[in-house]
């Protein structure tokens, strides 16, 4: 079995250019695996198709490393930066003149071309890196392509499995609680 040595793509740096990357990318994923497609419909060599996959799961891959990378910037982002209006009176006309707010990190992400539900994604992309990685490592083995929609899911299995488990818990410490604190009654 040939061992294929992955490297890790270097992302850009700058905030702007990882939205760009995976704006761009997401259209590159969808013409590569339609090209994909095409392969399989026309029974083209193999090496070729194989070709195709690898470049679909690297590009697949990176696309999931630049949103969790935007997750990651967009955490740190304050929620509202002070939206006040800063009202400044002029001497001589006493007419109130307001500047612009500080931009919100709704209006960053809107700048950015992305959406608030988009942004989530990314966010909770960047909180669960190891589901993340782990999405990756399964879609190799299954020669699939890894994709923010499983990690997605993998999360909410995930958290659903967490609720279900802290209740089950809950349930067991009120059960005990109420056995100890039952008065016991001898009958002679």
């Amino acid at each position: 079995m040939e061992l294929i040595q992955r490297q890790e793509p270097q992302l850009p740096t700058k905030i702007e250019d990882l939205a760009q990357f995976v704006l761009v990318g997401r259209d590159k994923l969808a013409m590569v695996r339609a090209g994909i497609r095409a392969l399989d419909k026309l029974d083209v060599a193999e090496g070729v198709r194989r070709q195709k996959k690898e470049e679909a799961q690297m590009l697949a891959e990176a696309l999931l490393d630049a949103e969790t990378r935007i997750g990651e910037i967009l955490r740190q982002m304050p929620k509202a930066s002070g939206a006040h209006w800063e009202q400044k009176r002029e001497s001589k006309s006493n007419t109130a003149v307001t500047s612009n707010p500080q931009p919100t990190k709704q209006d960053a992400i809107e700048e950015l071309g992305f959406n608030k539900m988009q942004a989530s994604r990314f966010e909770t992309l960047a909180a669960n890196k190891d589901l993340v990685e782990e999405i990756k490592q399964q879609a190799r083995e299954a020669d699939d392509l890894p994709t923010r929609t499983a990690v997605l899911q993998a999360v909410k299995w995930r958290d659903k499995m967490a609720t279900m488990k802290k209740a089950e818990e809950d349930k067991v410490r009120t059960m005990s609680a109420e056995v100890k604190h039952k008065p016991v009654i001898h009958v002679m």
